[in-house]
Parts: C-alpha cells; structure tokens; sequence
C-alpha cells in the first residue's frame, strides 16, 4: 500500500500485456493514403464517363443534324430548277428563289434567298472536326448533286470518336418529273 492514498501499489505493466487505446501515426497515415488512392480512381472514373456521355451526345446531336440536313437538301434539290456547285451548293428555284447552302465549321448553313435579300436560314450543328464537299458527278448528267460529310483526316478524336462519314444524293429537278408523271397517269386513266 501507498503510504500517501492508502490504495494498494499496483505492478507496473509488462510490455507484452499492455492494451493500447488508440492508432499509431504510421496507422493512420497508411489509412489516410489508401483513402486518397480510392478518390483519385473514382475521379478518374467520373471523368472519363462524363467525357463518355459528352461525345454520345455529340453524336446524337450530329445524327439528329444529318438527317435534317438529308431531308432538306433532297427536298431542295428536288424543287430545284438548276445547281451550282463549287465551295457552295446553290439551287435556282422557280419563282425567282435560291437556296444556298454553305459550311463554315461548325455549322452547316441553308439560306433562302430572293434576289440578294435572305428570307430564312436554318442551321445544322455538324462539328469542328469535319470536311463538306459538294460535287455534281459528270456521269449523271448534272442531274444529281452530291453533299459528302467526312472527319477531317488531321483530327485525332479520343475514344468514343467520331464523325459518321455521310454521302447525300439528291436528283435536280425530279419534282417535275413526278408531277409530270402524275398528271399523264391522270390523263391516261381520263381516256377511253
């Protein structure tokens, strides 16, 4: 017993039966690095999904953009007297119109014109990274016109990439060869 707080001396612990309370500094600091790795590989996996969803939406946006463009341009190329193409697409519409198309990265433009005055304009989101070309295939006569969308060759697209190539034909003029071939249907079944 103590002779000052009369309580019985107790032996001093052995280092082998010792209980320890709490976490050593190499512990914790072992445990604060396995933390960090765990964030650093859920960021990266958060980037790289939501770079995923970007270019998914890209290309529906770009798919949406083509099939409106197809539409248009067939439409027009239909209604359409003449063509002339070089770095534009440009159709001569009966009634004094035109229709011009032009592309200026990132965008596809259709202006309606009458003489030098632009009635409408549409726009179609194709993308920084393609080339448009028009052409008009000697072999048809110039009764067709060509609209290619192709990536450039120079971009380097990560992953999920890129551009959907697209060749858009259109015949000039067949409006009238349909409405034409309508009325002699017509005409004929009017016969005895």
């Amino acid at each position: 017993m103590s002779h000052k707080t009369g309580r019985p001396l107790s032996p001093a612990p052995s280092r082998g039966t010792a209980r320890r309370t709490g976490k050593s500094l190499v512990e914790m600091l072992v445990l604060m690095l396995i933390l960090n790795v765990i964030v650093a590989l859920s960021a990266m996996t958060l980037i790289g999904a939501m770079r995923a969803e970007r270019q998914v939406r890209r290309g529906t946006v770009q798919h949406r953009a083509l099939a409106q463009l197809s539409s248009r341009f067939r439409s027009d190329a239909h209604r359409a007297a003449s063509c002339r193409v070089a770095e534009t697409c440009e159709f001569t519409i009966p009634g004094g119109q035109s229709i011009r198309y032009t592309h200026a990265a990132p965008r596809m433009t259709r202006e309606i014109r009458r003489g030098d005055e632009v009635v409408h304009r549409d726009s179609y989101l194709l993308g920084d990274a393609v080339l448009v070309s028009f052409e008009m295939p000697e072999s048809a006569g110039g009764s067709l016109v060509r609209l290619r969308v192709v990536e450039r060759p120079e971009s380097a697209r990560p992953l999920l990439a890129s551009t959907r190539p697209a060749v858009i034909e259109a015949g000039i003029g067949n409006a009238k060869v349909a409405a034409m071939a309508a009325s002699k249907g017509a005409a004929e079944e009017d016969s005895p």
